[in-house]
């Protein structure tokens, strides 16, 4: 009887109870196996099942507003894309006899393969004979597809970034030897992917790639990216500080300094250096002149004249 007595009067605090390292653990265990029985559990994206489910799908809205777009792989930081398998090298190109969808790249067994570009999982399950299978849908309008894993790690719906792991390297479905199948799509068609990655030298091209679409068909074509358009601030005004100085360098040059500037050797534009005069070497016949009209200069001759005829016409009137 006591003891209920004493529980009616008795305090409940959840926060104490949360906070025994017991019962931490156990809240840690639950959170942890409600993420993982929800799949798109923090995803921003969800594909449909067809997406979720099929290769060849087209992107829904790529092709909306315009039957073309471009993608600019110059503009690409280094932590911006990865290529698939480091270190590794083609032992299948693309195209051929046998229309290969990709390029085969080859390193060791289990090695591990990079994602080319930031994106999000769209598959990621055993597909036919391209093993287990791995799709990745890239904000750019473009797809990277991974196949023939040993072991996937990722899952359908995650967000992932360049470089990322996507899995290991194996020979699952239609495989002769451990490798990777890597391919590039654009609306659910395989491109080849040298137009994007150098496959020997592994690394990214620095081009321009634009995407047509042709009918049902989708045309790809690598340009040489254009210098981006440069967008310059607006021209400021001269500070007080700099003012005085910016005047002075680009005041207009008067025409009474021109023959100062030419008597102390300065060399204008089309012109050739002259020689500083020597106002002490100068003829005794232009010394004479000097003296009778009291002129001198390239203008003196014409002044000259002016005065003899004044002078014969003064005698003609007399």
């Amino acid at each position: 009887m006591r003891l209920l007595q004493n529980w009616k009067y008795a305090t409940f605090n959840p926060f104490s109870y949360c906070m025994n390292w017991k019962r931490i653990f156990v809240w840690l265990g639950l959170v942890g196996g409600l993420m993982a029985a929800v799949p798109s559990w923090g995803q921003t994206s969800a594909f449909t099942s067809m997406e979720r489910n099929h290769l060849r799908v087209p992107t829904p809205g790529l092709f909306a507003d315009s039957t073309h777009f471009s993608v600019r792989f110059d503009t690409l930081s280094v932590g911006n894309y990865c290529f698939p398998l480091p270190g590794a090298k083609v032992i299948s190109p693309y195209g051929g006899r046998r229309r290969h969808s990709g390029v085969d790249l080859k390193t060791r067994a289990n090695d591990t393969i990079r994602c080319a570009f930031e994106g999000v999982v769209r598959l990621s399950k055993p597909y036919a004979a391209y093993g287990n299978l791995v799709v990745v849908r890239h904000a750019n309008g473009l797809e990277s597809v991974y196949s023939h894993q040993s072991k996937n790690l990722v899952r359908s719906g995650q967000v992932v970034k360049a470089g990322d792991a996507l899995g290991l390297t194996g020979r699952t479905g239609r495989a002769t030897t451990e490798h990777l199948h890597f391919e590039l799509r654009v609306n659910g068609e395989a491109f080849n992917p040298d137009l994007v990655f150098d496959l020997q030298q592994r690394s990214l091209r620095r081009i321009e790639l634009v995407c047509r679409k042709e009918g049902q068909r989708v045309k790809v074509e690598a340009r040489p990216a254009a210098p981006l358009p440069q967008f310059l601030p607006p021209r400021a005004l001269p500070s007080p500080f700099i003012k005085p100085l910016f005047f002075e360098l680009f005041k207009p040059i008067r025409i009474m300094d021109i023959e100062k500037a030419m008597t102390e050797g300065i060399v204008f534009k089309g012109s050739k250096k002259s020689a500083p005069k020597d106002e002490n070497k100068v003829k005794t016949k232009a010394k004479k002149k000097t003296y009778i009209t009291g002129l001198s200069g390239s203008g003196a001759a014409k002044m000259k004249a002016e005065i003899r005829r004044k002078r014969a016409n003064r005698h003609k009137n007399s």
